[in-house]
C-alpha cells in the first residue's frame, strides 16, 4: 500500500487537469478524517475484528474506485473522496492490525516482541512492494502497477483477519498469557 499513498499524485495526474489535481488534493484530507473517525468509532462499538473488515473493505473498494476514476475521468472531486476514503479506511486498519491487536492479545512478557515482528513483516511488505514499484512502473501505467499489486494483498489481508484472527477488544491484558485462543 505504500505504493499508492506514495504515488498518489502521480495517479491522480494521469487524469486531472493541474486545477482539477488542486481540487482533488484539497479534499482527501477531509474525506480521510471522516472515514478514520468513523473507523474508530466503529472499533469501539463492533470491536476490532469487525471494524478492520469494514475498513479494510472501504481500503480497497475506494482504492479500486480511485484508480479508476482517475483513468476514466470521473473527475476531481470524485477521485479526492475516493483517494481520502481509501487511505481512511487503510490507515485504520493497518495500525490496527499492527498495533492495537497484537497490544491486546500478546502476553505482557513478549508484547514488545509481537510489536517488533509485526513492524518487520509490514517492512518487509515495504521493501517488496518498492521492488515491484520499481521494475513494474517501467513498463505499465503507475496507477495499473499499484491496482494489482496492492488490491491482492489487502483482500488477502481481510481474509487472514476473518480466519485468523480473534476478536481483542475488551481483552483483560493482565489475563493474556498465549493460551486463549488455543
Amino acid at each position: 500500500t505504500t505504493l499508492y499513498t506514495s504515488h498518489y499524485a502521480t495517479i491522480m495526474k494521469g487524469g486531472l487537469t493541474d486545477a482539477e489535481l488542486q481540487t482533488a488534493i484539497f479534499l482527501y484530507p477531509f474525506i480521510n478524517a471522516a472515514v478514520s473517525t468513523t473507523c474508530g468509532i466503529l472499533m469501539d462499538k463492533l470491536g476490532r475484528k469487525k471494524a478492520c473488515v469494514i475498513c479494510g473493505t472501504c481500503a480497497v473498494t475506494m482504492l479500486i474506485m480511485f484508480i479508476l476514476s482517475s483513468r476514466l475521468g470521473f473527475g476531481p472531486i470524485l477521485t479526492g473522496i475516493f483517494y481520502g476514503a481509501s487511505i481512511g479506511g487503510l490507515w485504520t486498519m493497518s495500525d490496527t492490525i499492527c498495533m492495537t491487536i497484537p497490544a491486546e492479545s500478546a502476553p505482557s512478557e513478549i508484547r514488545a516482541s509481537v510489536m517488533s515482528a509485526t513492524g518487520l513483516c509490514f517492512g518487509i511488505g515495504m521493501v517488496i512492494s518498492l521492488a515491484l514499484i520499481t521494475v513494474f512502473q517501467n513498463y505499465f501505467d503507475i496507477a495499473w502497477v499499484c491496482l494489482a499489486t496492492c488490491a491482492p494483498f489487502m483482500i488477502a489481508a481481510i481474509v487472514i483477519l476473518l480466519t485468523k484472527v480473534h476478536e481483542t477488544a475488551g481483552v483483560d491484558l493482565e489475563k493474556v498469557t498465549g493460551y486463549e485462543y488455543d
